[in-house]
């Protein structure tokens, strides 16, 4: 048990019960063409509620040359504490993903592929208003649901062609989203995509004297 001033941007403490957690977890032997990691979690980061996190990564070599990890992050919170600038603090039901995959492919001497990409987006909902000492009138607060997402993306193609000496090939596409109400997965990763903050074709060439 104890007391959170951060989280109120110092307005005022905000009490917090003793809390609790455990995790257990899995790591697959080192030196096979596949290897995972897996854990599963469940804590409190509220006021008294539970949260639930599960996460997950698998990376496979399939040749030599070719190798391919994904990742994944799945949250839900019942119990998810925020606060903002003006002191005041809500309590909010979470459900955070976050997924990635990386490719890397050495197509010959000195030339390589790779594809990078990574999302996360969460809604938050059921939001309520926080009293604690010395904090605003909560009876004045709306804790209003929003979503917020953001995703990233990279191919690049990479040829060094003589001693720390490279040319380079990227496209890059990144997006980031956010609004004020509770949205699907789906139309906010569509969203991201349809509208990006980057969408960037780029060359870079490198020579070494």
């Amino acid at each position: 048990s104890g007391i959170d001033d951060l989280i109120t941007r110092g307005f005022g403490n905000v009490a917090l019960d003793s809390r609790s957690s455990w995790r257990l977890g899995y790591t697959s032997p080192f030196g096979h063409p596949v290897t995972i990691d897996l854990e599963y979690g469940r804590f409190q980061e509220g006021l008294a509620g539970w949260t639930e996190r599960v996460t997950s990564s698998a990376k496979f070599s399939v040749t030599d040359g070719l190798s391919v990890e994904g990742s994944a992050t799945i949250q839900n919170s019942d119990d998810w504490l925020l606060g903002d600038e003006t002191g005041q603090v809500a309590n909010y039901r979470l459900r955070f993903r976050q997924f990635g995959v990386n490719l890397l492919w050495r197509l010959a001497e000195g030339q390589e592929l790779s594809f990078k990409a990574q999302s996360y987006f969460f809604d938050a909902d059921q939001g309520q208003a926080v009293f604690y000492a010395g904090g605003p009138d909560v009876d004045k607060f709306n804790a209003e649901s929003f979503a917020v997402g953001e995703l990233a993306s990279q191919i690049r193609y990479r040829w060094r062609f003589a001693p720390l000496s490279d040319f380079y090939l990227a496209y890059m596409r990144n997006g980031s989203h956010y609004d004020e109400m509770a949205r699907s997965k789906g139309d906010v990763l569509e969203a991201m995509y349809q509208e990006p903050n980057d969408n960037l074709l780029m060359a870079k060439f490198r020579y070494m004297f």
